[in-house]
């Protein structure tokens, strides 16, 4: 359950935040997240085998993500944020 869950809102936070951008027009996806590694590998792997494209998770704790797209905003390099 978990991992259709996991897929499902990574799914929809990649059409709605990556629609166009430029890493998913070269088969991969920049994800920032505060999640747990694991979960993210996890989810990840599934979302890549289900879909083709390859992840590149960005990831740290909620502060420093939270700053880092603060600072981004002007040119965003990531695609989605998963939370």
């Amino acid at each position: 359950m978990l991992s259709r869950c996991g897929i499902a809102a990574l799914a929809t936070a990649v059409a709605m935040f990556a629609v166009g951008g430029p890493a998913v027009a070269q088969g991969r996806l920049v994800v920032y997240s505060a999640n747990d590694a694991n979960l993210n590998r996890f989810v990840f792997d599934a979302f890549t085998r289900e879909t083709g494209i390859a992840v590149d998770p960005v990831e740290g704790g909620s502060g420093v993500m939270f700053r880092r797209i603060a600072s981004e905003r002007e040119h965003p390099l990531g695609d989605a944020v998963w939370g």
